[in-house]
């Protein structure tokens, strides 16, 4: 029988023996009928007794199979009858019976050994890809030490050609004629799917380091490309230099994707750990930005599946992280380096459009939240001492619109990373590997989880174990929020208080943003927000923060408690420009009080309230007349009113809404603040004084046209009931 990679002959052989074995099968089946059935134990049980009586051994079934299918069945007819051996058979058609079963059995059994000897043929074709394409990846390092450019050549020829190259084109065969036009790498590529033992075979071969030796050579190639190119070229700019490996550097990542699924891959790269973590910070011209993201892949499974709490340990005392996030840092440009005069390697603003920023954080944030998993949190330390926190919160920061939500995804996996004696016990969904090394290397204390399940699992894997991570975030909000930055930047870089001094800030909020909407008399600063920039960043953060309140109940007292996201935002309502910003405030924080049972909100209902009514206050104490102000600022101080009165209509009907939904709870927080009683009775001594006094246009004729004034101002009785009614009924 032909191999499997021989052709779709084979595929057809292998069908036409199943049909004809389960054709056999079914016809005996139909022989014997119901009577018979329920017989098929006891003759399973003897099957190696012959009707004869005679015993063959399972060594011989190949050749007894054909002599037992000769046996004659054909005066087998009646309900009891005689055989040729004179044998009495009471059972009608025992003899077709037997027949069918031997002819199924050894049919079954030659299937099998068929598919056995595919398994070896298989198995031979991958020891002999995965050494022969070892052996040449070493003569390439070889050559490449020597210098020349032969080596770039054999390269790419090995791993399958040049993207240039035509298909079926090979300059240099490399040995193809034995694997019928196939090169090492699309043997092993092919191979994969069928063959149970492929890692295992690919290891010996020492496969796996010679691959990282590939994705190497590769970066080298083309940077070497790319200077030649420009070189060529005599700097000519806006040159476009077109990559020429992106089809081989796809090849060896998916090879070494598939290796990295085992314990023995990992003890295997130790020593090349270093070479491999290298190449996800390093520097690459804009054609070899492919290489970055397939080392960045290849990484990312091996500290899914491969690694230990052995290699955590390794990691760790090689210092690994510490010099990844130094790499982070210069290719960010927060470093300054003697590589950044070389005008073909990406750097600063240039890699991160490039996405060699979301690149990079991503590995090293992948690697240190699955280092985590063993309760090892070295890695993890180790991140925070080279200021990693930092490196991550400036990435954020300079960030471009495509590449700030990614980032901020890192910020939650490493809030969400398991410290503080946290366990992983079930199963990841797609890194059954790691969770099977927790319990081995973590002296498998079942108890302290007990027996958890997936959906379960899901849900404690994203409770914020580390919220130091936030920090991020909140030092995002003091560069994003004008009005934090503005306090921060008189307060020696504080946040504002929310204790006693609560009203005295939500008062000084209203008045930041008309400072500045006094100053600019321009309607898109009335916000008072940064200049206007391509990224709206507050509220990505808003989202970000959200959406880590939403994946579990108890991420909103871990992280408010501790800094207050949704107080400061709402602390800082007045100072948005953007509409759905403010929207998505106020239905945070009904989100927080309506979806969160049990959860202390407090803080945040305190600060809307205060809000609520200094804008309230602002409102009614505005009297443009009376100031000596240029008329264009009287008419962006209008517009700045009409703004902040549609702000009071949002927060009052947010008000009321929650209200409705929990009465008991946000009245007796309205109570606590003073606001049913004490600041109500100013606003109400507001609206009467504003009613009784009217505000002259003018200086001519004051007294006139208060009398008109006076005369037009016609007072309307409350009505009888409101929806805020409800606030009182539960005192």
């Amino acid at each position: 029988m032909r191999s499997w990679f021989s052709g779709s002959g084979s595929v057809r052989e292998t069908n036409e023996v199943d049909e004809h074995s389960s054709e056999v099968g079914s016809q005996g089946v139909l022989s014997v009928g119901t009577h018979i059935t329920g017989r098929l134990p006891s003759a399973i049980a003897q099957d190696n007794i012959t009707d004869d009586g005679s015993v063959f051994t399972t060594n011989s079934i190949g050749t007894q199979s054909r002599q037992y299918l000769n046996i004659n069945s054909s005066s087998v007819s009646g309900n009891a009858s005689v055989d040729d051996r004179g044998v009495n058979s009471n059972v009608e058609g025992r003899g077709i019976f037997r027949n069918s079963l031997f002819h199924s059995f050894a049919q079954s059994r030659t299937n099998a050994t068929g598919t056995l000897e595919n398994e070896r043929e298989m198995e031979r074709r991958i020891a002999v890809a995965a050494r022969s394409l070892s052996t040449k990846v070493q003569q390439i390092v070889i050559a490449a030490r020597s210098g020349g450019d032969e080596w770039k050549f054999r390269l790419l020829s090995v791993l399958g050609g040049a993207d240039s190259d035509q298909p079926n084109f090979h300059p240099m065969n490399d040995g193809r004629e034995e694997n019928d036009g196939m090169s090492d790498v699309d043997v092993l590529l092919s191979c994969h799917p069928f063959a149970s033992n492929f890692v295992l075979t690919c290891v010996r071969n020492e496969l796996p380091p010679n691959l990282i030796h590939c994705l190497r050579l590769l970066r080298v190639l083309e940077l070497q490309h790319a200077h030649q190119t420009s070189k060529d070229a005599n700097g000519a700019q806006n040159l476009e230099i077109k990559p020429v490996s992106i089809l081989a550097t796809s090849k060896v990542s998916k090879l070494l994707c598939l290796l990295c699924t085992e314990h023995t891959v990992g003890e295997q790269l130790r020593p090349h750990l270093f070479g491999l973590l290298a190449l996800s910070g390093a520097s690459y011209p804009l054609s070899g930005v492919h290489v970055s993201r397939a080392a960045s892949a290849v990484i990312q499974n091996f500290s899914e599946h491969c690694l230990t709490a052995s290699l955590v340990w390794f990691l760790h005392d090689r210092k690994m992280i510490v010099h990844m996030t130094d790499d982070v840092k210069e290719l960010c440009g927060t470093n300054a380096s003697d590589s950044n005069n070389n005008n073909m390697c990406l750097f600063g603003h240039a890699a991160e459009r490039a996405g060699l920023w979301i690149s990079a954080l991503r590995t090293v944030t992948v690697l240190i939240t699955f280092s985590c998993q063993f309760m090892r949190v070295e890695l993890l330390e180790d991140f925070d001492e080279a200021g990693g926190y930092q490196v991550l919160g400036n990435a954020i920061l300079n960030s471009g619109q495509q590449h700030v939500p990614k980032l901020l995804e890192l910020v939650t996996m490493l809030v969400y990373s398991k410290i503080n004696g946290q366990r992983h016990n079930a199963t990841l969904d797609d890194g059954a590997s790691v969770a099977s090394s927790v319990l081995e290397d973590n002296r498998g204390h079942e108890s302290i989880a007990g027996t958890i399940t997936e959906e379960e699992d899901g849900i404690d894997a994203k409770i914020a174990t580390n919220p130091r991570a936030f920090q991020i975030v909140e030092d995002l909000m003091k560069d994003s929020i004008q009005f934090l930055m503005v306090y921060a930047r008189s307060n020696q870089g504080q946040k504002p208080p929310l204790d006693n001094s609560l009203s005295s800030m939500a008062k000084l909020s209203v008045e930041n943003a008309e400072l500045i909407a006094s100053t600019s008399g321009s309607e898109d600063s009335v916000s008072g927000s940064v200049p206007t920039s391509k990224v709206d960043l507050s509220s990505e953060l808003l989202v970000t923060t959200l959406q880590l309140y939403s994946d579990h109940a108890r991420n909103y007292e871990i992280i408010e408690l501790r800094y207050n996201i949704l107080s400061y935002y709402i602390l800082s309502f007045p100072t948005f420009s953007d509409v759905s910003t403010k929207v998505l405030i106020l239905k945070t924080l009904e989100f927080v009080c309506k979806g969160l049972v049990g959860c202390d909100s407090t803080t945040p209902l305190t600060v809307i309230a205060e809000i609520f009514f200094a804008i309230c206050r602002r409102l009614l104490q505005r009297d443009c007349a009376s100031q000596t102000i240029p008329i264009e600022r009287i008419a962006v101080l209008e517009r700045f009113d009409d703004l902040l009165l549609k702000d009071a209509e949002m927060l009052c009907d947010t008000l009321e809404t929650l209200i409705q939904f929990d009465p008991l709870s946000v009245a007796s927080v309205m109570e606590k603040c003073g606001m049913l009683v004490e600041k109500l009775n100013n606003v109400l001594s507001l609206v009467v004084d504003r009613a009784d006094t009217p505000s002259p246009k003018s200086t001519n004729d004051a007294n006139s046209e208060a009398d008109g004034v006076r005369s037009s101002v016609t007072l309307q009785s409350p009505p009888m009931r409101t929806r805020m009614d409800g606030a009182y009924s539960v005192f």
